[in-house]
């Protein structure tokens, strides 16, 4: 027979795992992109340094139609110092198709 208490447990460790799934689901996909690298690499926002992503290659872009063109994203995270928080670097390289 199953104690009361570690019942409760149970059901209160699945409860937490529901709300951290659909906070996941909800709320990750609204968080803008220096809130991502900040969680991924355990820093702050202050240290995360994301240009935009350019937009001359994109198809609806004057003059219609493909550029023969797309970007790939380059992040950058160099080695904290002396206890420091890391610094995230998210760039973007044109690349020809």
């Amino acid at each position: 027979m199953r104690k009361p208490f570690n019942t409760a447990l149970t059901w209160l460790g699945g409860l937490a795992l529901v709300a951290l799934l659909v906070y996941v689901m909800v709320a990750a996909p609204w968080m803008s992109d220096e809130d991502r690298y900040a969680l991924a690499y355990g820093t702050n926002t202050a240290h995360v340094h994301a240009d935009e992503k350019p937009s001359d290659c994109d198809w609806t872009k004057a003059p219609m139609g493909s550029k023969s063109c797309h970007y790939e994203k380059h992040v950058e995270v160099p080695p904290a110092e002396n206890g420091e928080l890391p610094s995230v670097f998210v760039t973007w390289e044109k690349v020809q198709d």
